[in-house]
């Protein structure tokens, strides 16, 4: 699925993996959903490319079942789930004038917010 939303000169591009809600969990898909968007603005600026990826490796129930966690947490253990579970975030260039497609690759079962926000010179 993609969900898509502008605010001033800023997008924000949420593309999840609706596929696999309709599998039961014992069932795992291996392949990777691949995306091309294609991005064209009215301005000729530059943007900051930030993705935040969340999947099964950042997946809060995973690490609760793998690092043992009682049901009942301590605020200690809710600060270091909160560092396992934090999304991976990588940050780049883009420029719709140079090259307006944005290829993403999306593993089973997870989701990348992708913004794009205007650079300010």
């Amino acid at each position: 699925g993609l969900i898509a939303t502008k605010k001033g000169d800023d997008y924000f591009i949420l593309i999840f993996d609706s596929e696999s809600i309709t599998f039961p969990p014992d069932i795992r898909l291996s392949s990777k959903l691949k995306f091309s968007i294609n991005v064209q603005t009215t301005c000729s600026c530059s943007y900051n490319l930030i993705e935040l990826s969340l999947d099964n490796d950042y997946n809060l129930f995973e690490k609760l079942d793998e690092l043992r966690f009682p049901k009942k947490l301590t605020k200690k253990d809710v600060e270091y789930l909160n560092l396992y579970t934090s999304p991976k975030v990588s940050m780049s260039y883009f420029s719709p004038t140079e090259d307006n497609m944005l290829n993403i690759n999306l593993n089973p079962y997870s989701a990348k917010l992708i913004i794009l926000e205007k650079r300010e010179f």
